[in-house]
């Protein structure tokens, strides 16, 4: 599956979870249906051509995205980018610390999520957080006191990480990066909250 340009999907009937970060994308059995999943969802036309790739550049990130990976993700990623060059793709290289650096400043200052998933209960009528999984329900207990003037700053400076990363990468540049930089833990090594923060800190980091 693939997480498609933010609005290219509408997301009407979906349960609102965050309406800065939503994206509705496709899921399926190779890279031919997904694509023609995504050309219903988004209401396009699907043209399948199979030199399309090469009239793009797929840029290879090198630096912190790619660093810390575990044994499985590292022999994951290198020989995707193996079967990448033997398909006769040309790979380059990009540095992305400097990009990612700016991203990570958006975690100091709070996160979207919260504060909009709570304006969407309320719309709902959802006074209380009774009934909500107790596991998620800490979670939001925990960052439900974000401040109107953070949720601005991350507002503000979200717009100014997507402009600078625009300026640096062509419309047809192609990232490649590891989705994530670890396998994710078993149910069980997860049963408490801070464990369930650390472990999606370090899968998300990406």
């Amino acid at each position: 599956g693939f997480k498609p340009t933010g609005g290219r999907v509408p997301t009407e009937g979906g349960f609102p979870l965050s309406t800065t970060l939503d994206c509705f994308g496709p899921i399926g059995n190779d890279v031919d249906t997904c694509a023609q999943a995504f050309g219903v969802l988004s209401g396009t036309a699907y043209h399948f051509s199979p030199d399309a790739a090469n009239k793009c550049r797929l840029l290879v990130a090198q630096g912190f995205p790619c660093q810390e990976l575990d044994a499985t993700v590292d022999y994951a990623w290198e020989a995707g980018l193996c079967a990448l060059s033997e398909a006769g793709l040309k790979l380059g290289e990009i540095r992305t610390d400097a990009a990612f650096a700016s991203v990570a400043e958006l975690d100091e200052i709070g996160a979207f999520t919260v504060p909009e998933l709570l304006a969407a209960l309320h719309e709902r009528g959802v006074k209380s957080l009774d009934g909500i999984d107790p596991m998620v329900r800490e979670r939001i207990e925990m960052l439900r006191g974000m401040s109107a003037i953070n949720y601005a700053r991350l507002l503000r400076h979200r717009s100014v990480c997507i402009a600078n990363l625009d300026s640096q990468w062509n419309s047809g540049d192609i990232l490649l990066i590891p989705t994530v930089p670890e396998v994710a833990p078993a149910i069980q090594d997860v049963q408490t909250v801070e464990r369930q923060i650390a472990a999606t800190t370090r899968l998300v980091r990406n």
